[in-house]
C-alpha cells in the first residue's frame, strides 16, 4: 500500500457518521469516487443531468451524494445552483405539524376512511403535487431574483405555507402572471424530504387514536415523497431542474393497486436506487481505514495486512469463544450491524476514537466496543426511531419474561412469547396474526432486520435477515409479514439483541445474514459442505459430540434429536443395517450424553 498525496487531509474523513462533517467541496472526483464510491450507479447519479431523485434507505448515503452533485454543479453553474452555498435545502428544518390545520386535512391528509377510495387519494396526492410544483417555482424566482436575501430552504418554506391553502387557491398560485413568465434556468437542492413529518403527536393519543393516526400519517408522509418525485417530472418550467433524495420505503410500497397515480415507470429514468450487499460494505469499510491510514484505496490481497497494521493486532480475526475458532474481523463486525454503510461506519468510528495506544489486548477491546450500550443506542435505538417502529421504548418489553429466549426459535416459541407479551391465556384463541390487532413483537423485529429465518441454498440452509432495501413494511405495522414467517421452522435473533430484555446465545452456531444453518433432517444431517450423512455415521459422529452443532437442553431441537435416535433406534428395519455394537453403543453414548448450556457471552 502506497500512500497517496491529496489535496485535502484524508484522515480527518475516516469514520465519519453524518454526511454533513465531510467537506465534499475539498474532495476532488477522483478521490471521492475512489474512497466514498462503491457503486457505479453512484456515480451516474453524481454526473448526469437527467439523474434527479436519489433513492435509499436510511443510513446509505443519500445525502453524502446529493451534496457531492450540488457542490459539482455549484462549480459548473454558479449563479444558477441553490442554496448558493453548494449544499442542499433541508426539510429536517420544517416539519409539517400535520394535526393543527383542518384545510391540511381536508385537502391533503390520507385518512384510513381515504385509503378505501382510490380516487380520493389520487386527488389528495394530485394537490399535494400541485404544491410542490408551485412551491419549486416560487422559490426558484424567489433564488434568482434574491427575494428574501440568502435564505436557504425555500422551496421547503414555501411547500409547507402551500399546504395551509385549499386546492383552489393553489391553483391560482400555479397560474401566477409573474412566476409564469420566469424563464431563467436554475438548479435547486432539497435533501431530508421524509424528515419534513411530524411524528410527535403520538404521546397524547390513547393507543386507538394512535393506530388511527398511524395510518394516515404514514400514507402523507409516503405521499410528499411521491409527489415530490411527481413534482419534478411534470414541472411545466422545464428551465427549473430540481435534485432531492427519498426514501426507499415510501417509493418500494407503491404499485398499480396501491397509488393508481403514481405511474414508478415515469419516473425510472431520473432516479437512481441504491442497495447494498455485504461485498459492498466490506469496501466501504476498509475504504475508511485507507483514508484513516493516509494510503491508497485498499485491494482485496491487502486486506489482511491492512487489518494487522491499522488494529495493532497479531493476526486480522477475532478469537469467537462461541464456536472456539477464529472469525475474519470485518465479518463479526458486520455481524453486529443492521447491515447499513452507516452501522460499519459508526463501529469502526467507536473503535477508532475509544481505542488507546497502552490498550495491550486489542482484539478483547474490539469486542467490548462492539457490545457496548451505547453503540446499540446508535444503531438499534436511533433506527428504530428512523423508521417509526413501534418497537421504539418497547424493544425491552421482554425484561420481566419468567426464563430466557434463546438466540434460535421455533414458531412455538414466537406464540408463546407473544401470548405472554399480550397476555393471551392458554385456553383463549390467538387469531393469525394478519387477522390480529394485538402487539405483534416479532413481526416488528423482522421488519426491523433484528430477526432472520431460513433459507435454502444449493443443499445448504442459510440464515436471511432483512436488508434494509428489502424492509418494504416497517412502517406499516408488519401484519403482513407474519404469514411469511409462519412457513419456516426456525428463527434467529439478531447478535445486537443479546444481553438485552434476556436474550442470550445456546448454539455453536454464528447468527447473521447468509451466515449457514445446519439443518437436521429425521434420518441424516447435512453438513456445512452439504454433504449428506448415512444413518450409521449420524449416529456415531453426533453422538461421540463430533458434529458441530450442540444444542441446549431447552432448545426444542434437542428434544427432536432424542425423538429421532429413539426412532431409529427402534426401527427393525434400520437395525438391519447397523452392527449390534454400534447400537449398544448408542444407547450407552445417549445415558451419558451431556450438552455444554451457553449463556450470554462476549464471544456471541
Amino acid at each position: 500500500m502506497v500512500a497517496n498525496s491529496s489535496s485535502w487531509d484524508k484522515k480527518d474523513d475516516a469514520w465519519k457518521v453524518e454526511a454533513s462533517d465531510i467537506n465534499v467541496k475539498q474532495i476532488t472526483d477522483e478521490e471521492f469516487y475512489n474512497y466514498f464510491i462503491v457503486k457505479d450507479e453512484v456515480k451516474d447519479f453524481i454526473q448526469l443531468v437527467q439523474k434527479k431523485i436519489i433513492q435509499a434507505p436510511k443510513g446509505y448515503g443519500k445525502t453524502l451524494f446529493l451534496r457531492k452533485k450540488a457542490s459539482n454543479f455549484i462549480k459548473k453553474h454558479p449563479n444558477e445552483t441553490f442554496p448558493r452555498d453548494g449544499l442542499c435545502e433541508d426539510g429536517k428544518d420544517h416539519s409539517i405539524p400535520i394535526l393543527e390545520d383542518n384545510t391540511f386535512k381536508k385537502n391533503y391528509y390520507i385518512s384510513e376512511e381515504d385509503l378505501k377510495n382510490k380516487s380520493r387519494v389520487s386527488g389528495k396526492i394530485s394537490n399535494i403535487k400541485n404544491a410542490w410544483m408551485a412551491s419549486i417555482i416560487q422559490a426558484a424566482y424567489d433564488y434568482v431574483n434574491n427575494v428574501g436575501g440568502k435564505s436557504v430552504n425555500k422551496t421547503i418554506a414555501s411547500f409547507r405555507n402551500n399546504l395551509s391553502l385549499s386546492a383552489k387557491e393553489l391553483e391560482k398560485k400555479l397560474n401566477d402572471g409573474t412566476l409564469q413568465g420566469f424563464d431563467q434556468e436554475c438548479y435547486i437542492f432539497i435533501d431530508n424530504i421524509d424528515r419534513m413529518v411530524d411524528f410527535g403527536y403520538e404521546i397524547f393519543l390513547s393507543d386507538d387514536e394512535r393506530h388511527i393516526e398511524d395510518i394516515g400519517i404514514f400514507q402523507f408522509w409516503v405521499a410528499i415523497q411521491v409527489a415530490f418525485c411527481l413534482a419534478i417530472n411534470e414541472l411545466p418550467k422545464k428551465h427549473i431542474h430540481v435534485y432531492g433524495a427519498v426514501r426507499h420505503e415510501a417509493l418500494s410500497l407503491l404499485d398499480e393497486s396501491y397509488f393508481e397515480y403514481a405511474d414508478l415507470t415515469k419516473l425510472q429514468r431520473l432516479m437512481t436506487c441504491l442497495d447494498y450487499n455485504k461485498n459492498d460494505i466490506e469496501k466501504i469499510y476498509f475504504n475508511n481505514i485507507a483514508l484513516s491510514m493516509g494510503c491508497s484505496p485498499i485491494s482485496k490481497n491487502e486486506q489482511r495486512e491492512a487489518i494487522v497494521k491499522y488494529y495493532g493486532l497479531r493476526k486480522p480475526v477475532i478469537f469467537n469463544g462461541l464456536i472456539k475458532k477464529n472469525e475474519k474481523l470485518f465479518d463479526y463486525l458486520y455481524r453486529h450491524t443492521l447491515y447499513k454503510p452507516r452501522d460499519i461506519v459508526n463501529i469502526g468510528y467507536k473503535i477508532r476514537y475509544t481505542c488507546k495506544k497502552h490498550i495491550a489486548d486489542r482484539e478483547e477491546f474490539i469486542k467490548m466496543v462492539v457490545h457496548e450500550k451505547s453503540l446499540y443506542k446508535s444503531i438499534v435505538g436511533d433506527y428504530l426511531t428512523e423508521i417509526g417502529s413501534p418497537l421504539q421504548g418497547k424493544i425491552n418489553v421482554l425484561a420481566n419474561y419468567n426464563s430466557d429466549i434463546k438466540n434460535i426459535l421455533t414458531i412455538n416459541d414466537l406464540k408463546t412469547i407473544c401470548r405472554w407479551i399480550n397476555r393471551i391465556g392458554k385456553d383463549e384463541e390467538c387469531d393469525e396474526c394478519i387477522d390480529c390487532d394485538k402487539f405483534h413483537y416479532f413481526c416488528y423485529l423482522y421488519n426491523a432486520g433484528l430477526l432472520g429465518v431460513e433459507k435454502a441454498q444449493s443443499k445448504k440452509v442459510t440464515q436471511k435477515f432483512q436488508l434494509p432495501h428489502q424492509r418494504d413494511e416497517i412502517l406499516t405495522g408488519g401484519y403482513r409479514s407474519i404469514h411469511r414467517l409462519r412457513k419456516k421452522d426456525y428463527f434467529f435473533l439478531h447478535p445486537l439483541l443479546y444481553g438485552r430484555a434476556k436474550f442470550s446465545a445456546n448454539t455453536k452456531i454464528l447468527i447473521g445474514d447468509g451466515d449457514l444453518f445446519y439443518k437436521i433432517y429425521k434420518y441424516g444431517i447435512r453438513s456445512d459442505d452439504g454433504r449428506k450423512y448415512n444413518v450409521s455415521m449420524y449416529l456415531s459422529e453426533n453422538w461421540k459430540i463430533k458434529f458441530k452443532v450442540i444444542f441446549d437442553k431447552n432448545f426444542s431441537v434437542y428434544e427432536e434429536l432424542l425423538r429421532t435416535a429413539k426412532d431409529i433406534l427402534d426401527s427393525q428395519e434400520i437395525r438391519k443395517y447397523l452392527p449390534e455394537s454400534e447400537i449398544e453403543k448408542v444407547y450407552e453414548m445417549a445415558s451419558k450424553l451431556e450438552i455444554n448450556r451457553f449463556s450470554t457471552h462476549i464471544d456471541i
